[in-house]
C-alpha cells in the first residue's frame, strides 16, 4: 500500500469513527438517515494548497511623484528714485563680484544638488518698465543689457532667460501736483504720461524684439500684479505666466480718492491680489472674466511662493504619486546668503523625505514637464519671413501658441503692429502664414516675434521701410 492509500485508509476510518460516535449520542438518528458518501467524499478528494504568495505582493512599490524645483530670479535696478523722471540708473548688481556674477559661478552651483545628481539652475526674469525708457539710457531693456555679459555662461549652465514687467507710468494720483513713478491698476486703454496702459506694455516687447532680437517665452508680471485685462492680454503673447502668489494681498479694492484727495501716498507700488488664486503646486488656465479662476483662457498659469511650509506640501502631494512644479523667487540685489538659505531649506526637505526625487529644472522645463508636453523637442518653428512693397509676411512649419507680434520702431518710439488677420492662412504644404500691412508707414523699422505651444520663439530679420 502506498504512503498516499495508507493516508486514504486512516482518514476514512477517522471519519468513519466520528460518524459512529455521533450516532452512539444521538438516539434518533440511524445510518440511514445519513448518505456517508455525500459526507466523505468531498473530504476525501486531493486538498488543493494555495500557492505561495507572489514576490510582488511582498515587495509592494509606490509610484512617487517627483517635485520639480524652479528657482526664478526677477533681474531690477537696486536703487531707484521714484520722484525723478529721467535718472541714471544703477546697475552695480550685475558688475564682477556681485551677487549675479556669483550665482553664475561653477563652483556656487556645486554646492547644491538635487536627487538625480544635477546642479542647481536658475531663471532669470529680465526687467522692463517705464523709467528705463526715461533714464539716460533711454533704454527700456536696460538691464537686458547689462545681463548680456552673462548670457553665454548662463545657457551653458543651462540657465534660462524670461520677461519681467512693472506695469508703472510718470502720474499724479492724488491730484496733489506732485508727479512720481506710480504703479499702474489698469490695463483698459487709459492714456497716461507716455501712452496708454496697454501701449506702454507693447512697447516693451517692442523694443525687445527689434533691440535684443529676443521674444518673452515665459513670463513673471513686476509686483505680482494683475487684472482680467492684463490676463486677457497676456493670452496673446506667451504660454508660461510665473505670477500666482496665491494667498497673498494687498489690495484693498477700495475706490480711487476723490480729485484733491490726500488718501493716496505716492508713489505707490506692490499692489496685487491673489487671494483667490489656487494654492496648488500646478497650473491652472484663467478664466477671462476673473484671472484668478480656472476658466477659457490657453496659458498656463502657475504659483510662486517662498515658504518652506508650502515646498513640504508639494513634496507629501508627490508621495501620494502627484509631480510638483515648486516656483521660488529672489531678486538680483539680494545677498547670496538668501539664495543659499532657501536652497537649504529645499535639500533638507529632499533628505525628510527620502522616498520622493527631486529636480532642478528652468521654469519653461518644469512647465513641459507639469503640461506633460511630448511634442516638445527644444527646436524653435522653422520661418520664412518675407517683404513685398507694404506687405511682410511669415511662414513657419508648425502651429503657434498665438498670432506673431509684429514690431515697429519710427519717430524714436516703439510700438506694436498687428497682422491683417490673427487666425493663419493654412499654405498648400500645411504650414501657417501671418501677413502684416505696413503702407501707413513711409519710414521705420520692422520684425516679427512668435512663440510655438512649448515656448520656443523665433524673431526675424529686420525688414527697413
Amino acid at each position: 500500500m502506498t504512503y498516499r492509500q495508507k493516508k486514504r485508509a486512516t482518514l476514512t476510518s477517522i471519519i468513519i469513527g466520528v460518524f459512529g460516535l455521533y450516532i452512539l449520542i444521538t438516539p434518533t438518528a440511524t445510518a440511514m438517515d445519513l448518505d456517508l458518501s455525500d459526507f466523505i467524499e468531498p473530504l476525501l478528494k486531493p486538498i488543493k494548497r494555495l500557492p505561495p504568495p507572489s514576490p510582488e505582493l511582498n515587495d509592494i512599490t509606490i509610484d512617487y511623484g517627483t517635485v520639480y524645483i524652479a528657482y526664478t530670479i526677477d533681474t531690477e535696478s537696486r536703487v531707484i528714485d521714484t520722484s525723478v523722471y529721467e535718472q541714471t540708473l544703477g546697475l552695480q548688481d550685475y558688475e564682477p563680484g556681485a551677487t549675479v556674477d556669483q550665482l553664475l559661478q561653477p563652483t556656487f552651483r556645486n554646492q547644491y544638488h538635487d536627487s538625480f545628481g544635477d546642479p542647481v539652475v536658475f531663471s532669470w526674469f529680465l526687467l522692463t518698465q517705464q523709467i528705463q525708457c526715461a533714464s539716460t539710457a533711454h533704454d527700456c531693456s536696460l538691464i537686458h543689457a547689462a545681463m548680456q555679459r552673462y548670457k553665454e555662461r548662463a545657457y551653458s549652465l543651462g540657465d534660462m532667460y524670461g520677461w519681467h514687467y512693472h506695469h508703472m507710468d510718470w502720474t499724479d494720483i492724488n491730484h496733489d501736483g506732485i508727479h512720481f513713478w506710480n504703479q499702474l491698476k489698469t490695463f483698459n486703454g487709459t492714456v497716461y504720461g507716455n501712452g496708454s496702459d496697454v501701449q506702454t506694455a507693447e512697447r516693451m516687447i517692442a523694443q525687445l524684439i527689434l533691440d535684443k532680437g529676443v521674444y518673452p517665452g515665459a513670463f513673471r508680471t513686476g509686483w505680482t500684479w494683475q487684472n482680467n485685462q492684463l490676463s486677457v492680454w497676456l493670452d496673446d503673447i506667451t504660454p508660461f505666466d510665473f505670477s500666482n502668489i496665491s494667498p497673498q494681498k494687498t489690495d484693498t479694492g477700495d475706490p480711487p480718492p476723490p480729485p484733491g484727495s490726500a488718501a493716496v501716498i505716492e508713489p505707490t507700488y506692490n499692489i496685487f491680489d491673489w487671494s483667490r488664486a489656487s494654492q496648488e503646486w500646478t497650473f491652472y488656465h484663467p478664466w477671462s472674466a476673473d484671472y484668478q479662476r480656472f476658466g477659457n483662457l490657453k496659458r498656463y498659469e502657475f504659483r510662486s511662493y517662498n515658504s518652506d511650509l508650502e515646498w513640504e506640501k508639494a513634496f507629501q502631494a508627490a508621495q501620494q504619486g502627484y509631480d510638483q512644479l515648486v516656483v521660488t523667487y529672489s531678486h538680483s540685489y539680494n545677498q547670496l546668503s538668501l539664495y543659499e538659505s532657501y536652497l537649504d531649506k529645499i535639500e533638507a526637505l529632499g533628505e525628510k523625505y527620502p522616498n520622493v526625487k527631486f529636480k532642478f529644472v528652468t521654469a519653461e522645463e518644469g512647465a513641459r514637464r507639469m503640461i506633460s508636453n511630448k511634442n516638445y523637442d527644444g527646436i524653435s518653428p522653422t520661418v520664412v519671413a518675407t517683404q513685398s512693397q507694404n506687405l511682410a509676411t511669415v511662414n513657419v512649419d508648425e502651429p503657434l501658441f498665438t498670432f506673431p507680434y509684429g514690431a515697429l520702431f519710427i519717430n524714436g518710439d516703439y510700438q506694436r503692429i498687428f497682422p491683417t488677420q490673427t487666425n493663419p492662412v493654412m499654405t498648400d504644404d500645411g504650414h501657417q502664414e501671418w501677413t502684416f500691412d505696413l503702407s501707413s508707414f513711409t519710414e521705420g523699422q520692422f520684425r516679427i516675434g512668435g512663440i510655438d505651444p512649448s515656448g520656443n520663439w523665433f524673431v526675424t530679420p529686420t525688414f527697413y521701410l
